[in-house]
């Protein structure tokens, strides 16, 4: 049984990240002594604590019904002030915007225009949505944003951000270390929130923070695209998305003027942002810590938590009915899709994703590759949803028992009144999910007929493909055919005869040839040659004898290098294997090919260093 923290109400598993606002952690609700459900905590540092954050977040309470359960944000958030205070909401599977950043550069991972725009379209549905209700934030940093390893971004602190601001001025490290993301405006809230966006798409560009001391119109003129490791300017519309949010020259003046333009810049430009190449990208940079995180939430649904079930059932029954009840009953049943099975759901959409691009059939007609394609997306989306009803019901059941068991404890006719209300309303959700299955069972019966309709699609374009592949065996270098006729030569003209008669033999050869997968490495395309290293001019280190480094070379589909790993080199620190990985990086690449489509893939350049200096 792993060990945990007592906070509250929650039990605190894994920390998921340290920044300047405090912590969020992983936590876990018990019922009993068993798993009930997944949170994300925050948790605040000292100095915010000590600028007397802890009498604030009581207002933040007072927006939550205003936020309308929009999935701008977290979801299900409690709120509690007990020492030290904290704010929990429903656990997503996921990392911080700031975290996100932080590896792509380290890893050196590209973040494209489109990457960054869907990232900024999902914070821009929680402004658009905060302003049209009356609300702020005032405090929008990558630290605020929530990235799903499934593609989706939320604001997470837009109940408490408000609070947090107005402790800021007696909280010099934490204001110092958000700097980047404040500005004066003069009080103008809204300014405010657009300025931060503005800062924040230019982190996403450039992997850099706005300048602090540098006027915006100077910092985003010398604005590149290094992000994307392109040395090239800002496209022109992005780059006046970007200064008009900062309020250099046309600043936005309402809500509805930048939400035109981001209808503008997102669905009339060159860049198409999805959910589905956000998650494909998060699954990439965070593959080690989504396994991670899955593992170790899957141990928790099945974990023993019988040595804090006490502790628990004394905070519960600390509280008054009407809190327990109507709060956590409302929290426990309502199991997000992005919850209590949120790593098996990734876990799904992950197979779903990289396994279309990897396994779908070979020559298929377009036609047929959509109807596939939506279909791989309806299955997903159901076996996400089953997972989801599957946890909703099993803590709906708990909450039953729960709710019985304290019903044959109490004796107080007023409190077993309410809990028989309580329970009849379970009840009521019980027949509600169990008619939610069976409307998705149908769904399923009716995916499958349509996979079985796909396949039947697929093997009739299959013979009419026939007469454009007969030929195609005759051109490829290996010939099959006529090496398994070489050896009886004196047969070659009955081999056609029986040909004609029987064209079956004929298709299935054609049909056998497309599932073979023809491959091909990436190869340089246009070859950076590396100097000398001066440190071992310098030395005279074996200046006349030759050196050899190896490096890998992950290469996109694009034929861009993503990632340059010296895999055999120089030891010491002679410069050489530093050389070596920047002639690589400063190479063009062939991408690979599978079936004659662009991939993703590796190769290896070997690079010679002698006594010239020259490869």
């Amino acid at each position: 049984m792993a060990t945990y923290t007592r906070l509250g109400s929650f039990l605190l598993a894994d920390e998921l990240t340290a920044d300047p606002i405090g912590h969020v952690r992983r936590g876990v609700s018990i019922v009993g002594s068993a798993f009930d459900h997944h949170w994300l905590v925050r948790t605040f540092s000292e100095e915010l604590l000590q600028g007397g954050l802890a009498s604030k977040l009581g207002e933040a309470s007072k927006v939550l019904p205003l936020l309308g359960g929009s999935k701008a944000f977290g979801q299900g958030y409690r709120i509690e002030s007990a020492a030290p205070p904290h704010v929990a909401c429903d656990y997503v599977p996921g990392r911080t915007l700031a975290q996100m950043i932080e590896k792509a550069k380290v890893e050196q991972i590209p973040l494209g225009v489109d990457h960054a725009l869907s990232i900024l379209q999902g914070i821009a549905q929680g402004i658009i949505h905060l302003h049209t209700k009356g609300l702020t934030h005032g405090l929008l940093t990558p630290h605020s944003v929530w990235v799903s390893f499934e593609g989706a971004t939320e604001i997470l602190d837009a109940p408490y951000a408000q609070a947090i601001r107005q402790v800021l001025p007696k909280s010099p490290v934490t204001k110092g270390s958000l700097e980047s993301y404040l500005r004066d405006s003069s009080g103008n809230a809204l300014q405010q929130d657009f300025f931060s966006m503005g800062a924040i798409l230019y982190e996403l560009l450039t992997f850099e923070k706005l300048p602090v001391m540098a006027e915006p119109a100077f910092a985003t003129s010398k604005a590149t695209l290094k992000a994307a490791q392109e040395d090239t300017p800002v496209p022109p519309e992005i780059l006046s998305l970007m200064k008009r949010l900062m309020g250099v020259g046309d600043p936005f003046l309402d809500v509805q003027a930048f939400s035109t333009e981001m209808d503008h810049v997102l669905y009339d430009g060159d860049y198409s942002p999805t959910t589905f190449n956000m998650a494909f990208f998060m699954h990439t940079l965070f593959r080690e810590e989504n396994d991670r995180d899955g593992a170790s939430v899957k141990a928790e649904q099945a974990d023993n938590f019988a040595a804090y079930s006490s502790e628990a059932d004394s905070i519960h029954a600390s509280r008054p009915y009407s809190e327990v009840s109507e709060a956590e009953a409302a929290q426990t049943t309502r199991v997000s899709k992005k919850g209590l099975y949120g790593g098996i759901a990734v876990a799904v959409v992950a197979v779903g994703v990289l396994g279309f691009f990897a396994l779908k059939p070979k020559g298929e007609s377009e036609e047929v590759i959509k109807m596939r394609t939506e279909l791989a997306q309806l299955q997903a989306a159901q076996a996400e949803k089953e997972q989801a009803l599957a946890g909703a019901s099993q803590a709906n059941q708990a909450k039953l028992d729960a709710l019985k068991k304290q019903q044959s404890e109490v004796t107080s006719a007023k409190d077993q009144a309410l809990l028989e209300q309580q329970i009849k309303e379970e009840e009521r959700k019980k027949q509600e999910l169990e008619q939610k299955k069976a409307d998705l069972k149908k769904q399923q019966e009716e995916a499958r007929a349509k996979a079985s309709q796909i396949a039947q699609a697929s093997q009739q374009a299959a013979p009419k493909a026939t007469p454009t592949t007969a030929p195609a065996p005759k051109v490829e270098p290996p010939k099959p055919e006529p090496a398994r006729v070489e050896p009886p030569k004196q047969t070659p003209p009955p081999a056609p005869a029986p040909e004609p008669p029987k064209p079956t033999p004929a298709v299935a050869q054609t049909q056998n040839t497309p599932t073979i997968v023809q491959e091909t490495a990436a190869t340089v395309a246009n070859r950076a040659q590396p100097s000398f290293p001066m440190r071992a001019k310098q030395m005279r280190f074996e200046v006349d004898k030759p050196h050899s480094v190896k490096v890998k070379v992950f290469v996109d589909a694009q034929g861009r290098p993503q990632k340059v790993t010296v895999i055999s080199g120089v030891d010491g620190a002679w410069g050489f294997n530093e050389a070596a990985h920047d002639a690589a990086s400063r190479s063009t690449y062939t991408p690979a090919t599978r079936d004659g489509k662009p991939v993703a893939g590796y190769t290896i350049v070997e690079y010679m260093f002698g006594a010239s200096g020259r490869h």
